[in-house]
């Protein structure tokens, strides 16, 4: 019996013509994938980059955070200050700032719409300098 090497796929089928290619030598089942790969165009990697330059601006050499709203607005930024206490992460900086301007707006007297899906920094997103840790994610 002649012996062959055959190359085979390193990951699973993606599609299901890669899927028939990858099943010619072994066969496969196919499972569609849970996600859809992201399509990152040069305006969103300016965008990110940009929020992350202005998270090392922040961080000042620590770790630094933005968040911002749907709109791509900043809402707040923040730099580690777990100096001055060891739970002063920048993430926990920053979400309590955006608690502290939420509630500016209700002592201020400015009425906002409550709805079941009103939350602390709902569809917001934060750009860290650092992976956060545990607490923070």
């Amino acid at each position: 019996a002649e012996r062959s090497v055959i190359q085979v796929p390193r990951f699973g089928a993606m599609t299901r013509s890669q899927q028939s290619d990858f099943s010619r030598h072994w066969p496969l089942t196919f499972r569609k994938p849970s996600f859809v790969p992201l399509e990152i165009t040069d305006k969103v990697t300016l965008f990110y980059g940009r929020l992350l330059q202005r998270a090392v601006e922040v961080g000042g050499g620590l770790c630094g955070c933005v968040i911002v709203d749907k709109a791509g607005r900043e809402v707040v930024a923040a730099a580690d200050e777990s100096s001055s206490h060891p739970l002063r992460h920048a993430v926990m900086v920053a979400i309590e700032r955006v608690a502290g301007a939420q509630l500016d707006e209700v002592e201020s007297g400015a009425k906002r719409p409550r709805t079941e899906e009103d939350y602390l920094c709902q569809d917001c997103e934060v750009v860290t300098t650092h992976e956060p840790c545990i607490m923070c994610a």
